[in-house]
């Protein structure tokens, strides 16, 4: 069997705790595959036990379903989940815990997904996750409609609930494919800025600010740089 293993570690602090993320390796009868684990540091003490607590919870039956993690802002967790029934389809999902490790009230224990959409071409990747002054923005590249990578988003309330379309937001689609967001939060709108693809193989820095609605401020699509 092949060992277990432990990478991609991020890091956030919040009220005085660390909170840290991470893919750990599990071992499923003769398989392998990854879940995402946490665990909270104070005062240099492990409060979550001695290996940490896996987040990205699995009914008994969907064990192979893979969970890799891909951020954490404050207490909330993101990760990529794949079907092992069809590998091909990845969805993004989100969980907020509470200083025990567990849900929060609102929030099942498996976690929510960033987007409710559900066709042939679930294909989402590189989530980005922040957290927002009413809960938490998540963005991801999103391959539907026409397999082109596009900036997608979210904002789930501190309580689980959607605060914009449960699909998702599409951010700036002009059909070329988006990559590499980054984020920056403040009191009453977000910043995200990007790279596009331009023909006819080169990338150009875009950004555009929006306010916690998910109506762009800017102008409908965003400046490039």
């Amino acid at each position: 069997a092949m060992p277990l293993a432990q990478y991609n570690p991020r890091v956030s602090y919040y009220e005085g705790s660390f909170y840290i993320g991470w893919s750990n390796g599990h071992s499923i009868g003769s398989d392998h595959y990854y879940h995402t684990f946490g665990q909270k540091i104070t005062n240099g003490i492990k409060q979550w036990g001695p290996d940490g607590v896996l987040v990205s919870y699995l009914e008994p039956n969907n064990m192979d379903n893979e969970c890799l993690f891909a951020g954490i802002s404050d207490k909330y967790y993101i990760w990529t989940r794949t079907d092992q029934d069809n590998p091909s389809l990845v969805s993004v999902w989100v969980k907020h815990v509470d200083e025990n490790g567990i849900a929060v009230e609102g929030w099942p224990e498996s976690g929510i997904k960033a987007s409710t959409y559900d066709s042939y071409d679930v294909i989402q990747v590189a989530p980005r996750v922040a957290a927002t002054p009413e809960g938490v923005l998540v963005i991801w590249a999103d391959l539907r409609g026409d397999f082109l990578k596009s900036l997608y988003g979210q904002h789930i309330s501190a309580n689980g609930e959607y605060l914009w379309d449960s699909l998702g937001l599409a951010l700036s689609d002009q059909g070329r494919e988006q990559e590499t967001p980054s984020i920056v939060v403040g009191e009453d709108s977000f910043t995200i800025a990007w790279a596009e693809m331009m023909p006819p193989d080169n990338q150009d820095i875009a950004i555009q600010r929006f306010s916690y609605d998910g109506s762009p401020m800017w102008n409908e699509l965003g400046l490039f740089v």
